[in-house]
């Protein structure tokens, strides 16, 4: 049966994705799934069908998981600088405004954790953004871009929490590793495709 971590990947996707191009019968059991069901009842052999399949959906316009606000977003001044003591350090993708794709890593400062750095990438090289006006735009589209982050290990082919590469075909279509999603070995899944996402469930 499903993990713990898978189960809770799952439930995580069903609140964060956009529901409604599934049909009647896919929304049925996802509305009635809870951690414990998935746990008790999902064979391990279909999380990968039933991640695929969340995973296609667009990601709601807004939602509890995510900063969607600017002020909870661009966080507050600190005399060091810009301080944004809820984001995460990782490495994401945003498109900007003429739909070309960028690519971040955002990483905090060791002497005080709520200051960011981010850096632009080009090639192998990485280039610190100093402008404060800048950083803070970019922080803010990352922040409510639920797939900036996973669309940079879809793209690059890296983890975009650790950046270690993606080998399995699971981690690569999510964008993050095993050990990063919470579990502590590789998934063993079935190879077989399976034509829907709730066959003999």
């Amino acid at each position: 049966m499903a993990s713990e971590k898978q189960a809770a990947w799952i439930m995580k996707l069903i609140r964060m994705k956009d529901l409604s191009p599934l049909n009647d019968k896919q929304k049925a059991w996802c509305d009635k799934q809870t951690q414990e069901t998935l746990e008790a009842n999902l064979p391990h052999h279909r999380v990968q069908d039933v991640l695929d399949t969340l995973r296609d959906l667009d990601w709601k316009t807004s939602t509890t998981d995510t900063p969607t606000s600017a002020a909870q977003a661009i966080g507050h001044n600190t005399k060091h600088g810009q301080a944004f003591p809820d984001f995460k350090d990782g490495y994401y993708a945003i498109s900007v405004p003429n739909q070309q794709l960028k690519f971040y890593t955002v990483k905090r400062w060791k002497k005080n954790p709520d200051i960011l750095f981010v850096k632009v990438w080009a090639s192998d090289n990485q280039f610190e953004i100093k402008d404060p006006v800048r950083k803070t735009a970019i922080l803010t589209a990352i922040a409510n871009d639920p797939d900036a982050g996973p669309r940079f290990g879809r793209e690059i082919g890296n983890c975009y929490v650790c950046g270690r590469t993606l080998t399995d075909e699971l981690s690569r279509s999510l964008g993050i590793g095993p050990i990063c999603r919470g579990e502590a070995q590789a998934l063993d899944i079935d190879d077989e495709t399976f034509n829907s996402l709730f066959d003999e469930l």
